[in-house]
């Protein structure tokens, strides 16, 4: 049976299908969608989560030399800001399972 797994690519939140565990990484099959192509590709286990797992995506505006920042999916900080992983927003607008952080810990 297959197992849907989501996962974080840049900022975008994406579901997959898991093909393989390793140490380290999850394989993950991405089914083509609109313009992008079908693909397998290995994601790093922190970035991952179970539709039942209650995770947000934090974008961490502290983090960087550009100002761009960097995103985390975060499963402990932030209780009342985590939902279902098959619940999160793609991108950040709109805001389910998303919250800006402004330092380690610190939320907007």
């Amino acid at each position: 049976m297959e197992k849907e797994i989501y996962f974080l690519s840049e900022y975008n939140w994406q579901k997959g299908i898991l093909l393989a565990e390793g140490s380290k990484n999850y394989k993950i099959y991405i089914p083509a969608n609109g313009c992008f192509l079908a693909q397998t590709k290995p994601v790093p286990k922190e970035k991952c989560a179970f539709p039942d797992e209650i995770v947000c995506v934090v974008w961490e505006q502290w983090k960087g030399k550009n100002g761009r920042g960097g995103y985390r999916v975060e499963k402990e900080l932030y209780p009342n800001d985590r939902v279902r992983a098959d619940r999160v927003n793609y991108q950040h607008v709109g805001g389910l399972g998303r919250l800006d952080e402004i330092s380690l810990g610190t939320k907007r």
